[in-house]
């Protein structure tokens, strides 16, 4: 995994000026938080199930609800952005998800976590679909495709599955 950053990290340095690259850095931290958000949430579902005391059938409706509120947030997210400007919803995207995860993280009954999740849902769609845009007005030709691959390496070889798992033997 540390190969796939250095080379990326090489054709950063070499072919991108500092806006450039300030702003892929951006969009793939951003992208493999989105990723995170369910990759590590997807393990520990049997574990909730002792936790909260429910049946999987509630915590596999929490992933619907999740992307129940991707997909929401995007539909809104899309124009807005466009009128309004990306940084903000950028911005305000990772504060909602960050808001989402306080209050799954204190959740005491399933409701509050499926809610939560929700909330989880709604600022990964608003800064996912910030992301790509970002990158649509930040590149052009070429440039747009190879940033477009980047994030894609970035994000297929995020091991964010076997952290998630890891975290759940080492509590």
């Amino acid at each position: 995994m540390f190969r796939i950053f250095v080379r990326i990290d090489f054709y950063m340095d070499v072919i991108m000026d500092i806006r450039q690259r300030n702003t892929l850095s951006m969009v793939i931290f951003t992208s493999v938080l989105g990723q995170i958000a369910t990759d590590i949430y997807l393990p520990s579902l049997p574990n909730l199930e002792q936790v909260f005391g429910v049946g999987s059938y509630l915590l596999q409706i929490s992933i619907s609800i999740f992307f129940s509120g991707y997909a929401i947030s995007q539909i809104i997210c899309g124009p807005l952005s466009d009128q309004y400007g990306r940084k903000i919803f950028m911005i305000a995207g990772v504060l909602i998800f960050a808001i989402g995860c306080y209050f799954a993280k204190n959740s005491q009954i399933i409701q509050s976590l499926i809610l939560s999740r929700f909330i989880q849902g709604l600022g990964t769609g608003c800064f996912g679909v910030a992301n790509r845009a970002i990158l649509y007005d930040t590149f052009q030709g070429k440039d747009y495709s190879k940033s477009i691959s980047i994030v894609s390496i970035v994000m297929a070889r995020s091991e964010e599955r076997r952290v998630g798992k890891e975290c759940l033997r080492l509590c």
